[in-house]
């Protein structure tokens, strides 16, 4: 199993515990996309964090994402099939098609400039 952990710049400094507790409760591969510590640049918001997750499971590059910041966090993790999780993206972004504009390029520049979430991408 293929786990991400995306933290957006207000969880970064609970990066660490998520990852150890990750760790010590699975044997999974873990990715750590997000922010990590203070400093770390470029700076992650929640818009930025999830495009970043629906781009890594969408992508079948992973199996679970955690993620969050300020409010609750969320996970998101596999159905019954692959098939039938790519069927609840299409139905979502048929919706979102309608009611949201274009990406900003720019958005999607600063997440493929994180490092270890492009190479993962590739």
């Amino acid at each position: 199993m293929n786990i991400a952990v995306i933290s957006e710049v207000s969880a970064r400094d609970k990066n660490g515990v998520i990852i150890a507790a990750l760790r010590e409760a699975t044997n999974a591969t873990i990715h750590n996309f997000g922010m990590t510590e203070s400093g770390d640049e470029p700076e992650l918001t929640y818009v930025h964090t999830g495009l970043m997750a629906a781009l890594a499971w969408h992508s079948g590059k992973v199996d679970f994402v955690i993620g969050g910041g300020t409010g609750q966090g969320f996970p998101l993790h596999r159905a019954e099939s692959q098939a039938a999780s790519r069927q609840v993206l299409v139905n979502i972004g048929q919706v979102a098609k309608r009611n949201m504009p274009e990406i900003d390029p720019t958005i999607i520049e600063h997440i493929m400039s994180q490092a270890a979430f492009a190479e993962v991408m590739r």
